[in-house]
């Protein structure tokens, strides 16, 4: 779906337009407990005894999900579900916009579960980055990676994620 900023009234039917960076892992390597972007201060306080983050990162299950580029249309957002068929860790997103070589700011935002029903209550989702990105412009994935935590997905979990931009610049099909 396609929402106006940061949540409001949507146009369904909409496909998100960019790609979804992941790795599979096994499910022994399945992490117990959320994945930070950088290693913590020793000790912690709980201990984990899932692969480092840099571990599954050097894994050679690096896969990329890639969307049209098409872009025939525009708004401020975009609303999307992933159906995991492994167990698996989202490491970045990257989105579609007109903008070029420009800092704009991006929201993303996660619910376990569909999206549909759920577009108007922001209660619902948990935002997991806002920050600066450098825009690619059109036909180019604009990533949303450095300060992207991972998400990670078992075998069969639906999950929704909501990328917002604060202008409608957003491209999708």
């Amino acid at each position: 779906g396609i929402l106006h900023y940061p949540f409001g009234s949507g146009i369904h039917q909409r496909m998100f337009n960019g790609i979804l960076h992941y790795s599979l892992v096994q499910t022994n390597e399945m992490p117990s407990v959320p994945l930070t972007p950088t290693p913590t201060a020793s000790p912690t306080a709980v201990h984990s005894i899932a692969p480092s983050l840099s571990f599954v990162k050097e894994s050679k299950l690096n896969k990329s999900f890639v969307a049209s580029f098409e872009g025939g249309n525009g708004s401020y957002g975009v609303m999307f579900d992933v159906v995991a068929l492994n167990d698996l860790v989202v490491r970045s997103i990257e989105f579609h916009t007109d903008l070029v070589q420009t800092m704009i700011s991006v929201e993303l935002w996660t619910r376990a579960g569909s999206f549909q029903g759920f577009e108007n209550d922001q209660s619902s989702w948990t935002n997991i980055t806002t920050s600066g990105v450098w825009a690619q412009g059109l036909n180019k994935g604009t990533s949303v990676s450095d300060d992207f935590p991972p998400v990670v997905m078992k075998a069969g979990e639906t999950r929704s994620f909501y990328i917002a931009l604060p202008t409608n610049n957003l491209r999708y099909t």
